[in-house]
């Protein structure tokens, strides 16, 4: 049986330290596939009617799990953006992991694009992706 894991950053009390250890424990886990969102208020929800004064926009095209839309208290929007970022480094950047996924990938296709956008990202000297 093959188990795919999905996992939510940004909950309205959380710390970086907390998004760390739940970093850690998908990578404990192991699931062959790992999807990580961001806590995302959809309107009509019983979220998005409690934090609706802390939201960061109203531009619903953002709203997709995949960027932060509420202020929390304790990590900043870009914080939390690159933590997000981070997840998916630390899961798939592991050597297992790649040789473990490479017959799912055309990676005659992917391989040579992957490298040159993270040379371009190592040369361009930033030290997050935004």
């Amino acid at each position: 049986m093959k188990v795919v894991g999905s996992f939510i950053l940004g909950a309205l009390n959380e710390t970086k330290d907390m998004m760390k250890e739940t970093i850690k424990f998908a990578k404990l886990l192991n699931p062959i596939r790992v999807q990580f969102t961001i806590l995302t208020p959809f309107p009509g929800t019983k979220l998005y009617e409690r934090v609706k004064d802390r939201l960061l926009t109203k531009n619903w095209e953002v709203y997709s799990g995949l960027n932060p839309t509420i202020k929390l208290d304790r990590v900043s929007p870009k914080e939390l953006r690159r933590l997000w970022i981070m997840a998916y480094f630390s899961f798939y950047g592991r050597l297992g992991k790649i040789v473990e996924n490479m017959p799912h990938f055309h990676i005659h296709y992917l391989f040579p694009r992957i490298l040159f956008a993270y040379g371009k990202f190592l040369l361009s000297g930033r030290r997050h992706i935004s």
